[in-house]
């Protein structure tokens, strides 16, 4: 019973973070609203995000509401997901910094899975529409890579790179982080 608790809660939740980390992320990459997934992140999203707006004020032309209700899921998340399991609750500092980290590992893997998308969808159907969502989702971290990588025999291997790179951050700082923080919750 507790492990279908466990699963409904943590779907649940994690679903809805996941989206409001993918509406914030659409906005920090200006990506057009009219393409369907961005309407359908936003639309899913808009019951909380709207209200919130009143309360959270953006920065530098940046909506943070939806960055703001992200951390609270995950934090709610965080303590839910420590109930079900028995603990007693106890509130810890080290709670949203492990929310924080959470947000900021699935930051880094949409990156990852947009970029490998993408560079399978060039392949397979360049002219897919989907491409042009994640050429607009890439470009911001692809443009770095370009400009030092020449082409090799035509090819561009800056999305590898940068799929070595996400590895990277996930495994040493965000990992080593998460690790420490773990420990001390």
């Amino acid at each position: 019973m507790i492990e279908a608790a466990m699963f409904i809660f943590g779907s649940v939740f994690s679903m809805f973070s996941f989206l409001l980390i993918l509406r914030f992320f659409f906005q920090l990459t200006l990506f057009s609203y009219e393409h369907p997934i961005p309407k359908f992140v936003n639309a899913m999203t808009d019951f909380a995000v709207l209200p919130a707006r009143r309360i959270i004020p953006g920065i530098f032309g940046y909506e943070i509401a939806s960055l703001a209700l992200a951390l609270l899921v995950e934090v709610l998340l965080l303590l839910g997901t420590r109930l079900l399991l028995g603990y007693i609750f106890s509130w810890s500092f080290f709670i949203p910094l492990l929310a924080i980290l959470s947000i900021t590992k699935t930051i880094v893997y949409i990156i990852l899975f947009a970029v490998f998308i993408q560079a399978i969808l060039s392949w397979i159907n360049p002219f897919n529409p989907l491409m042009s969502l994640l050429q607009s989702m890439t470009s911001p971290f692809l443009k770095n890579f370009q400009r030092r990588i020449p082409l090799v025999g035509g090819v561009d291997l800056s999305p590898i790179v940068l799929i070595f790179v996400c590895q990277i951050i996930l495994i040493w700082p965000i990992g080593a982080i998460e690790l420490y923080l773990i420990s001390k919750v």
